[in-house]
């Protein structure tokens, strides 16, 4: 393989070439001799295609928008979606894992991203009751790993209050 210059740029039987360019493979057989090839390749940078971050949603909210960020060339792009859509972006209100390939000219890229719409917490707080101020009332409440919130738990309690004597 030769490129345009004449240098020789590998004597492999396959090349991948890196940059574009005119390229000639000589390829010589004992007895038919030599024969010459030449093709013309053109390189396209790929597009850089992001989805963003894993999403989690509570029961009955909104639908989501997935909006692609697509740096680089898209000339002439083509959008598939794993639901079979073909538009720019997609709103879903189910849980799911949306796949979007993009394609520009020859170059294909694909991304990933996984949506979840969990149920709603269901809160107990327990039984009313009375107290006097002798006691104290605590109510601790805090939210699973899930960083919206939408699991919480609830534990109260009474306790008494105690006077400490210093000395």
């Amino acid at each position: 393989w030769k490129d345009a210059s004449g240098t020789v740029v590998s004597t492999d039987p396959i090349f991948v070439p890196t940059a574009a360019g005119v390229y000639t493979l000589e390829v010589f057989a004992p007895v038919c001799g030599t024969n010459v090839y030449t093709t013309e390749v053109t390189v396209f940078d790929a597009p850089v295609l992001d989805l963003g971050m894993d999403e989690s949603f509570c029961e009955g909210d909104d639908a989501f928008e997935i909006v692609p960020n697509i740096t680089g060339d898209t000339t002439g792009i083509t959008y598939v979606w794993s639901t079979g859509e073909t538009t720019p972006t997609i709103t879903v209100d189910s849980t799911g894992v949306y796949t979007l390939t993009i394609l520009v000219d020859v170059c294909t890229v694909e991304a990933t991203v996984s949506v979840s719409f969990l149920a709603n917490p269901i809160i107990t707080l327990g039984a009313d009751f009375q107290t006097c101020r002798k006691w104290t009332f605590y109510c601790d409440s805090g939210t699973s790993r899930d960083y919206r919130g939408c699991f919480v738990y609830c534990k109260c309690s009474q306790r008494k209050l105690s006077r400490f004597r210093h000395y």
